[in-house]
């Protein structure tokens, strides 16, 4: 029985195409643990539709990176510190 057959008849197990999805910027980044490193490398090498995806992020994350950098006006970030969770404030 091929892998994806065992995926159809357990529910309980993981879809790789979904992992990878979920987790190709840690991937991407270097924060993924060695094995969910290796785990995308090898679904990666046989997966066209994935390594699309992967692709595509990379691209994406490097045309971003690419983009002059910003400060906001002050009103902007007082508007968005009032809206704010404590937590998630950022000096």
């Amino acid at each position: 029985m091929s892998l994806k057959r065992l995926w159809r008849f357990r529910p309980e197990a993981s879809d790789p195409h979904i992992e990878v999805r979920e987790r190709a910027s840690e991937y991407l980044d270097g924060d993924a643990s060695a094995s969910l490193a290796q785990r995308i490398r090898i679904h990666l090498d046989e997966c066209q539709d994935c390594r699309g995806f992967v692709g595509t992020l990379r691209a994406t994350i490097a045309a971003l990176r690419n983009l002059p950098r910003i400060s906001p006006q002050p009103s902007t970030k007082d508007g968005i510190d009032q809206v704010a969770e404590p937590g998630d404030r950022r000096s």
